[in-house]
């Protein structure tokens, strides 16, 4: 499943509603087994790539940030895993 999200980008109506791809991806970033994190992170940044520099930097980075503060070491570490791709463009627009 976290490997075929990406997939669905044409299916959902292409890039300006790609967003709704990324709750998924994020419960998928949160489960317990290290393969299914490691498939939704290359999803994550695959379906950001797609994102609008808005969407990026409210809604990519809003997963982050919940990753990043979640309850579980898991999305923690998914969170760390996920920074690098991010940060960069975060910065280009702008932003802390």
């Amino acid at each position: 499943v976290a490997s075929s999200l990406p997939g669905l980008i044409p299916h959902v109506g292409g890039p300006e509603h790609v967003v709704c791809l990324l709750r998924p991806l994020e419960l998928l970033l949160s489960v317990e087994e290290g393969a299914v994190r490691d498939k939704a992170a290359e999803g994550a940044v695959r379906v950001s790539a797609s994102l609008g520099d808005e969407e990026y930097a409210s809604d990519y980075a809003g997963m982050v940030h919940r990753l990043a503060t979640g309850e579980w070491f898991t999305s923690r570490i998914s969170a760390c895993g996920l920074l690098p791709e991010g940060l960069p463009r975060l910065r280009t627009g702008g932003q802390r």
